[in-house]
């Protein structure tokens, strides 16, 4: 992963306000200068060009993705609450920016050309918080994964794979409003496939 300094983030701020106005495709560098207050020969001192400022941008939306991921799992309620808030906190974190710009399409079409080896990187990271969680929810008795006849880690694969299926659709001109709702029933079959 790349480190981030803070005035990378401030920069990454002005930056993807940009975005989300103009799209990825109409955003230029000089926009992002402008709108961080510094000169687009300063800009160029921190991302060597628009890509790379959009990857930084993503690498820190996956972060606070799996901060909310996490936080979640980590909470209060029944192991159902639970994933169900994680699953919709991370989605929601992850499809926000896109869903709230009018250059949603052109949003998710840069993600897709620009985010190779973040989108894996998450992914396993995804995978590896649900897994710890589902583990300890079994320590816990909460649920048993041998009803389902699969370990921690194939639930976890299972689950991100149900859930970039539920991001997709809303990609590809799903209704944004049917996310929260399709979460809910794949936490819930989860849930109650694995409750003893």
């Amino acid at each position: 992963m790349m480190d981030i300094s803070d005035r990378q983030n401030q920069i990454l701020d002005a930056a993807f306000d940009v975005f989300m106005r103009y799209g990825f495709r109409k955003a230029s560098m000089q926009d992002i200068a402008d709108a961080a207050g510094m000169s687009r020969a300063a800009l160029y001192l921190h991302f060597r060009n628009k890509d790379d400022v959009f990857r930084f941008g993503l690498q820190r939306l996956y972060g606070q993705a799996l901060a909310v991921l996490t936080a979640a799992l980590d909470g209060e309620g029944g192991f159902g609450e639970r994933l169900n808030a994680a699953l919709s906190g991370y989605a929601g974190v992850i499809l926000a920016p896109a869903q709230s710009s009018p250059h949603g399409a052109d949003l998710f079409a840069a993600h897709d050309s620009l985010a190779g080896e973040l989108v894996v990187e998450n992914a396993t990271a995804f995978q590896s918080v649900l897994a710890a969680a589902i583990r300890q929810a079994e320590t816990r008795g909460e649920i048993d994964s041998k009803r389902l006849g699969a370990t921690p880690e194939v639930l976890a694969q299972t689950l991100y794979g149900a859930l970039d299926g539920i991001k997709t659709g809303v990609k590809v001109g799903g209704d944004a409003g049917l996310v929260a709702g399709q979460i809910g029933v794949l936490a819930k079959a989860f849930a109650r496939g694995l409750s003893v």
